[in-house]
């Protein structure tokens, strides 16, 4: 399934390589008619954003069909799903070959990469502190969506871990000491509120109460990820991304599946081996990796906003796919409340000068009324030369 991780609050830069493209021609050569940069780089975002939707739907759908009367193993569900982030960085080291004009060696993109963990590079004792820390966060976060889909709908859920955003704003802002933007606070009240809206919407009895937290705890378990990254991590490049979740893929496969043996043994995840639904397996983390892909790949290509904007369609997409195929109804409350958190996550992406962009929007306004009415105004108080001729020719024959 998705990552709860590197999308959203860790920025990732694209090597210039990936990141550059032929916007102008070359010296000597005559300009070829071509698309401008600006407008490939719109084109590839709203496919991005098309994709990412589609990617985080099908996810969501297929982890939510693989539960049965059969199957109830969410541990090995996350520890499958996270072993296919190991092709993360062979499939980066690939496209820089495909990709880049400057053919490095295997080597030098490996040492380029690998830098993420400090200047140690990459020990046993980095292995097992920064990429244990992580891979926990990583499995608890997904564990939590995931025993949240079993008990709510998956709009639902989908809809209460886009507040997430607002986690990671809240947390940067005390770890990190970001720069406080009045305006993102809104958007966490809207947030607060939309989820409140949604658990009143599904009744506060019963269970719902109980999915809804996991929900939050997913959210939440997702921003702390990502916070921690920014603070002990930084800023990284696309191979420095591409190479930390390959490494908490191997960190998986080696470390993690002691647990998983444990509770399968102690029958507290109950699954037949000879039967296991790996048609929603494969389908769930083929879609969670195409989904990382996306993510941490399409900065490369196009603005981040597109990445938000397509992670936040995935609510809407979930609503579709749960009526047609799963035939689910939303009353009017629920989809106040899923409206309600989409305003909120768009209101999360404003710029930190918005209120600079509101102002000067305003003042171009004010000038361009000003300027067409003082414009009218000249127009009127300037004589009509046609009137005044035939005034003129008028008195001469007299």
């Amino acid at each position: 399934m998705p990552s709860s991780g590197s999308y959203q609050a860790v920025p990732v830069v694209a090597p210039a390589s990936l990141e550059e493209g032929d916007g102008s021609a070359r010296a000597g050569e005559p300009a070829k008619p071509c698309l401008s940069q600006l407008t490939v780089k719109i084109l590839i975002g709203v496919l991005i954003v098309v994709s990412i939707a589609v990617s985080w739907t099908g996810t969501a759908q297929f982890a939510a069909s693989s539960f049965d009367e059969t199957f109830d193993g969410a541990y090995f569900f996350i520890w499958f799903s996270t072993t296919w982030m190991v092709v993360c960085f062979p499939v980066y080291t690939i496209a820089v070959f495909i990709f880049s004009r400057d053919k490095r060696c295997l080597k030098s993109i490996y040492r380029d990469c690998i830098s993420v963990y400090g200047e140690d590079r990459l020990t046993p004792l980095t292995f097992f502190t920064k990429c244990g820390l992580f891979c926990i966060l990583w499995i608890a976060s997904n564990y939590m969506f995931l025993m949240a889909l079993r008990i709510i709908p998956i709009t639902d859920t989908v809809a209460v871990f886009a507040s997430n955003a607002a986690f990671v704003y809240i947390l940067s802002w005390i770890i990190l000491h970001e720069k406080f933007i009045s305006i993102r606070i809104l958007a966490v009240i809207l947030m607060i509120t939309g989820i409140v809206m949604m658990m009143y919407a599904e009744g506060f009895g019963g269970s719902t109460p109980r999915g809804v937290a996991l929900a939050i705890g997913a959210a939440l378990g997702s921003a702390v990820y990502q916070v921690c990254f920014k603070k002990i991590v930084g800023n990284a490049s696309l191979g420095q991304v591409s190479i930390f979740l390959s490494m908490l893929g191997v960190f998986d496969v080696l470390v993690m599946w002691p647990i998983m043996l444990a509770l399968y043994l102690t029958k507290v995840e109950v699954y037949d081996w000879h039967n296991l639904p790996w048609m929603y397996l494969g389908g769930s983390a083929a879609l969670g990796l195409v989904f990382n892909f996306l993510v941490n790949f399409g900065i490369a290509f196009t603005y981040p906003l597109f990445i938000s904007i397509g992670i936040m369609m995935g609510i809407p997409v979930n609503a579709a796919a749960d009526i047609i195929w799963r035939d689910k109804t939303f009353s009017g409350m629920t989809i106040a409340a899923a409206v309600l958190m989409c305003v909120a996550f768009l209101v999360l992406l404003a710029p930190e000068d918005w209120n600079l962009t509101l102002q000067r929007w305003f003042c171009s306004c004010g000038r361009k009324k000003r300027a067409a009415a003082t414009a009218a105004a000249a127009e009127q108080s300037r004589p009509d030369t046609r009137q005044s001729r035939f005034k003129v020719a008028s008195s001469s024959g007299v």
